[in-house]
């Protein structure tokens, strides 16, 4: 009964019985009256949430993975996760449907984003399948999954979308480093950031981390290349992130 909700396809056919239509009007009727103004996603989010809640967390396959068992490990003020150790609320599209206000964190160590039930804060940690993953949101960051590149049949995981052109897109592959340091009673673990550019052409990840790639993946625009990182050197030292995105912007302008 989901694509009766901005064309997404129902979630799981067999729940179709669990709510009737008119209920399910009458949630969708109380969400879209509650602020008739309100932003089409805002609206789409609270429609869900409400449909959601009606059929129940443990009937909503979203939940339906392996769950995660984290080994104790005695860290230093460091840890796997992206930007924070705790839960963040966050939007995940699973199959293809859309689950909003969600609790998740990404692992960017072994890449894995992993959810727990919003409705049930002592429920256990859930491992989402890669495969099903499409996207997410999380803390105003956008991630996505990309078909296998033909290159070498790597997944390159999930990728932060920074930029995207009509033949390109700008991404950024966050990842950690673990090393453990053995000390005289007991080893303790620091995770360290990495962090790796890319342009997505063509159905293949190229490499963007240095002046040089850029200009290889953009030969005829050598030029601009080069007087973009000499006008805004400042900026690839203060936020890289910025930097790669205008000079994006302008090469594929």
């Amino acid at each position: 009964m989901r694509k009766l909700i901005a064309g997404y396809p129902s979630r799981q056919d067999s729940l179709n019985t669990k709510i009737s239509m008119a209920s399910l009007w009458c949630v969708l009727f109380c969400c879209w009256s509650f602020n008739i103004y309100a932003q089409e996603d805002q609206n789409l989010s609270r429609a869900y949430a409400a449909f959601d809640y009606q059929i129940g967390e443990q009937n909503m396959e979203l939940y339906n993975g392996p769950l995660l068992i984290e080994k104790f490990e005695n860290r230093t003020n460091t840890h796997p996760y992206f930007l924070i150790d705790g839960f963040s609320k966050g939007k995940v599209v699973f199959k293809g449907q859309p689950y909003f206000d969600q609790n998740i964190k990404y692992n960017t160590f072994s890449d894995q984003l992993v959810i727990t039930p919003k409705y049930n804060a002592s429920a256990l940690v859930v491992k989402l399948v890669k495969e099903h993953v499409s996207e997410f949101h999380i803390q105003d960051h956008h991630f996505i999954r990309l078909p296998n590149t033909s290159s070498n049949g790597v997944d390159p995981g999930y990728l932060e979308l920074i930029a995207k052109g009509k033949e390109r897109m700008l991404l950024k592959k966050h990842g950690k480093k673990k090393n453990d340091i053995r000390g005289e009673e007991l080893v303790i673990t620091e995770y360290t950031e990495t962090t790796d550019y890319f342009i997505y052409h063509n159905k293949e990840l190229y490499k963007a981390n240095s002046k040089r790639q850029w200009k290889d993946l953009f030969p005829e625009q050598t030029k601009t290349v080069n007087k973009v990182y000499k006008d805004l050197r400042k900026a690839y030292g203060k936020d890289q992130d910025t930097f790669y995105n205008l000079l994006f912007l302008e090469l594929t302008k």
